[in-house]
């Protein structure tokens, strides 16, 4: 018995296959096939996938110095955005486009900010009507503390590297945000280009 068929990542077409004379060869065939796609995984990695990994490396080394504040704070994922987003005036509508939510969850969630104490809201600097949400002191003083607990969970983290490694990776990382930031927006750049028109 003969099984025709076509390895995986092969775009062959309809009239291109591989005939198999035995079904025995056939799951050798499978076995090698299996082995060679597991190994360009590990070869081809995704760029999103390591920086994922990286990020997961970094909670290993938290050692409770960022989550106790966040929880503390009573902060969800979406508030400390907002917190971090909103050093400068920003308008909400603004603020829902960063964060990629609806201007009513936006809302309610600046609500929560400004009865914590950590934003409030400020009249815009060119229409008077315009409301603008920025950091209170409390919530300046809160992003530091964060920040700084941040910082401490990296440092110890990449105290492991090798210094040529380390090196290798502040030039690289240093490139990178040169290059995130040279947009000039906090924006991707679908949303950008939209805010524009």
């Amino acid at each position: 018995m003969s099984v025709k068929v076509t390895p995986p990542g092969l775009n062959l077409g309809n009239d291109y296959a591989i005939v198999i004379p035995r079904l025995d060869l056939w799951n050798g065939f499978v076995i090698q096939t299996v082995s060679y796609v597991k190994a360009m995984e590990h070869t081809r990695r995704p760029l999103g996938i390591l920086v994922q990994r990286f990020l997961s490396s970094m909670h290993c080394y938290d050692a409770g110095r960022t989550l106790p504040i966040l929880h503390a704070a009573g902060l969800t994922t979406a508030q400390l955005a907002v917190l971090e987003f909103a050093r400068e005036p920003q308008k909400v509508s603004t603020v829902a486009t960063y964060l990629g939510l609806s201007r009513p969850a936006t809302s309610q969630l600046v609500d929560k900010l400004v009865r914590g104490g950590l934003i409030r809201r400020v009249e815009g600097s060119v229409d008077r009507r315009q409301r603008n949400v920025i950091l209170s002191a409390k919530g300046k003083a809160l992003v530091a503390r964060i920040e700084a607990a941040k910082a401490a969970r990296f440092d110890a983290s990449l105290a492991v590297l090798a210094p040529a490694v380390a090196a290798r990776f502040e030039s690289i990382l240093a490139e990178v945000v040169d290059a995130l930031s040279g947009t000039g927006t906090p924006f991707p750049p679908s949303q950008s280009r939209s805010q524009k028109r």
